[in-house]
């Protein structure tokens, strides 16, 4: 939208309404991945367990004539119709036969579910009852085991070399000959270059999660050569904002967290170690084999010194932070969960498949049998996770296993827990709600001595007095009691007994098959590959055998989820899933060309970072070409590159760089101000009006994100989230309209130009807003619009009101450049 619009509104509400409220969802699909996720983890084993005995198409009689097994079998229905009736809980039959709701139709008829069952069968129906499944079970479950296993993600890597191609002046890396090739193959032409600026925005983005330095603008329009390019990215590969970036990229994918969410959500007072490791990790370029394998099996890694050895058990952290039912009384149900969950994660993070298909059954697309899912399952029961009581109204975090870092051993740790961690629990939330009052206390006494009512304001000072003492007392309760306390991580270790796991008939817990031996995927398997231990958990030969070069599937995964972010579809698009029923890569030559370039700079993220923003392919223009759309109209062959939203960190911490306001730094013990709820409500969400740290460092607590992150389509971090949704909907309008934090951005830059200019123009004002928020300068027309509408009408010409006038009148014109989209989105 041009600026000429502002001058047709009273207020900047409507400019920001119109550019942002009406635009299309985007990449929106049938089956969202959190639904598939839901699906096959919460409703598949219900009806295998509880219906496909007498609806399925394996029942020696199909009851009703319906079938449960497939999409269409419900759909179509029985003798009384269709079974679910999407989105309408109360008018599906499945429902009412659940709820035993309908006399003489009463199922399973041999007792009613547990109220978790139908309560995820009811919560399934209302979001539209997702269903991946297709066809009929009966042909999918007699298919071939072995069928799937010439899959091409399942092959060993090949070297290819480069193709040829025609217009050789174009590449200047081996990815743009890659791309060309295919581009020349289709009579394609690829864009042209973007310019300097629009370069560097994105790159910066890119890189560190942050709009670009002013200085190094200045080096962009002062020389745009490949040089300066190269030291430009080598300057943000070595900044600490990039492992700050790129960690959080990681966290999504480990389901970071600083609470576990559920029906009980109580903090994760040492979850920050595991996100400061990962930080830490990325910028020193650990090589991702090691990164990848510490977080399996870092306890049982050698370490050189007790720093190493501490920063190995942290990165374990990454088994911990699933979240868990803690409600459950069935101990068996919640440790085959915990696995279920653990080996879900694996799967998708690391390996690109989903293994917790094979839970109940063979997998129905993949050549994953059960057998194989239960030798990982050995391995992961053979490991601590959860150490204690479960039936515990009063279970907190350090019923999660922790070890000790720093100068304590573990026996301290347990020792320090069995004395003390309900006290020091209660302690730290009875002084978390003392602090809230205080604060709410605080606000009612600016309240009243505003309003001049001196008698309130004397009784609210006293009730502020009363509150302090409580809190100060509570402190001289807590604070020795916290200089005992040991350091400690969430980190899992390995049983006093490692054994084998038995196959669970249908997945059911207490239902044991066939033991099967610890061990790997058959699939994937390779010549000379680890053999598990038997006096060990198999942690350590599993952390081996998934980063090991040999793997076909490692490598290749990580690698293209790199490409993913950094162009905005990956060469495989369903970046967490290379089974099947996954897409194929549209570059499968180039996949593992830099697969194979990967493993040869010893697994190095900024080797990989480097080479594709570096290359042309990376730096073309985002515009539209109407001959390279009516031949690919999804841009798979990459003939331009493309447009992209920022996440809800880029959106926020770029506005707080630019107003000058962002807080550099840590903050360790994130949710020690959040007091455990062992109700279901959890904890408050963050106000991130008041917080300037970036990002990463604030607080999450599931079940209560902050809004901004929920509404611009943060990581659910209830879920491996290797691939955000992105949306365009009116709350995100809404918010750029109303929110403090968005008046603090505006305001904080409006000051900031004010002072950083000697006296200056509207003219200047409106080239420096432009210039810093959205890396230009602006149009003429754009400046006459702005210029006009910066004119402050003031009575009598008093100093001190058009000075108020004028910062008002340049806030609101940042707060509309904000919400535009060229500064949402990076060209």
């Amino acid at each position: 939208m041009s600026l000429r619009q502002i001058t047709r509104f009273a207020s900047v509400q409507t400019v920001c309404a119109m550019l942002v409220v009406g635009a299309a969802s985007v990449g929106s699909a049938e089956i969202t991945r959190q639904q598939e996720v839901f699906f096959e983890r919460e409703v598949r084993p219900i009806l295998i367990k509880r219906c496909y005995e007498c609806h399925s198409e394996d029942a020696d009689f199909a009851y009703g004539n319906l079938f449960l097994d497939s999409r269409e079998g419900w759909m179509e229905g029985g003798d009384h119709g269709p079974a679910i009736a999407p989105g309408q809980p109360k008018k599906s039959l499945l429902i009412d036969a659940v709820r035993y709701e309908r006399e003489n139709f009463e199922m399973p008829p041999e007792g009613k579910l547990p109220e978790k069952e139908i309560a995820a069968l009811v919560k399934w129906v209302r979001m539209g009852a997702p269903d991946p499944r297709t066809g009929k079970v009966r042909e999918v479950a007699e298919a071939d085991p072995n069928a799937g296993l010439d899959h091409w993600a399942l092959q060993p890597l090949r070297n290819f070399g480069l193709p040829s191609v025609s217009d050789t002046d174009w590449t200047r890396s081996s990815i743009d000959q890659f791309i060309l090739s295919r581009l020349e193959q289709e009579g394609v032409e690829p864009a042209q270059d973007a310019d300097g600026l629009q370069w560097l925005r994105r790159v910066s983005f890119d890189l560190t999660g942050l709009p670009p330095a002013e200085r190094m603008v200045q080096e962009i329009i002062a020389n745009d050569s490949p040089e300066t390019r190269e030291q430009l990215v080598d300057e943000m590969l070595s900044s600490e904002a990039f492992g700050e970036r790129w960690g959080r990229h990681w966290l999504d994918v480990a389901r970071y967290s600083d609470s576990n969410g559920s029906s009980h959500n109580v903090p994760f007072y040492n979850g920050w170690r595991y996100r400061n490791w990962v930080i830490d990790a990325v910028n020193a370029d650990m090589s991702v084999d090691r990164f990848l394998k510490a977080q399996i099996a870092g306890d049982l890694m050698e370490a050189g010194n007790r720093e190493d050895r501490d920063a190995n058990v942290i990165a374990t952290g990454y088994l911990m932070f699933g979240p868990k039912v803690l409600g459950l009384f069935d101990k068996e149900e919640l440790t085959m969960d915990t696995i279920d969950e653990q080996i879900d994660t694996i799967g998708k993070s690391m390996l690109g498949l989903t293994l917790g298909c094979a839970r109940c059954h063979d997998h129905k697309f993949d050549p994953v049998p059960t057998a194989d899912y239960y030798a990982l399952a050995g391995i992961l029961r053979s490991t601590v996770t959860l150490d204690g009581r479960w039936d515990n109204p009063k279970a907190d975090e350090s019923d999660w296993s922790r070890r000790a870092v720093g100068d304590a051993t573990d026996d301290e740790v347990q020792q320090f827990l069995a004395k003390h961690k309900f006290k020091l629990r209660d302690l730290r939330g009875d002084v978390a709600r003392s602090r809230g009052q205080l604060d709410d206390l605080a606000i009612e006494l600016r309240g009243a001595i505003r309003s001049g009512d001196d008698a309130y304001a004397a009784e609210v000072q006293g009730k502020i007095e009363k509150e302090q003492a409580k809190l100060d007392k509570l402190l001289t309760e807590m604070e020795p009691l916290e200089q005992q306390e040991p350091l400690m991580a969430m980190a899992v270790r390995d049983v006093s007994e490692p054994a084998n796991e038995a196959i669970r008939i249908r997945g059911e817990p207490h239902s044991l098959g066939d033991e099967v031996p610890r061990g790997f995927l058959s699939a994937a398997s390779w010549e000379g590959q680890p053999t598990v231990d038997a006096s060990a958990s198999g942690r350590l030969e599993l952390a081996e055998w998934i980063a090991s070069p040999n793997n076909p599937l490692t490598a290749r995964v990580y690698v293209n989820r790199v490409w993913h972010l950094l162009t905005g579809a990956g060469i495989v698009r369903t970046v967490d899933n290379f089974g099947i029923r996954g897409e194929e890569p549209s570059h499968p030559e180039l996949l593992d060309h830099l697969a194979t370039g990967f493993i040869e700079h010893e697994w190095s993220l900024k080797w990989l970072v480097r080479e594709i923003v570096l290359s042309r392919t990376y730096g073309m223009d985002t515009a539209h070409n109407e001959h390279g759309y009516a031949v690919d109209p999804e841009n798979r062959l990459l003939w331009k590159m493309n447009r992209r939203r920022l996440g809800p960190e880029s959106l926020r911490d770029g506005m707080l760089k630019i107003a000058g306001l962002l807080e550099r730094g840590r903050v360790n013990q994130v949710v020690s101000e959040y007091p455990p709820n062992s109700l279901g409500g959890g904890s408050q969400p963050v106000e991130i009006s008041d917080d300037n740290r970036r990002s990463i460092y604030i607080p999450l607590i599931r079940n209560s994100l902050p809004e901004f992150f929920e509404i611009f389509d943060f990581a659910d971090p209830q879920v491996t989230t290797p691939q955000r949704p992105v949306t365009a909907v009116a709350p995100q309008a809404l918010f750029l309209l109303n929110s403090p934090f968005m008046f603090k951005a505006s305001e904080g830059t409006a000051q900031r130009l004010l002072a950083s200019l000697d006296q200056p123009s509207d003219e200047q004002l409106i080239r420096q807003a432009f210039f810093e928020i959205v890396s230009r300068l602006p149009t003429p027309e754009e400046t006459a619009v702005a210029a006009s509408f910066l004119k402050v009408e003031t009575s009598g010409g008093a100093a001190a009101e058009e000075t108020d006038g004028r910062l008002s009148r340049l806030t609101l014109l940042c707060q509309a450049i904000f919400a535009s989209t060229q500064f949402q989105y990076l060209d």
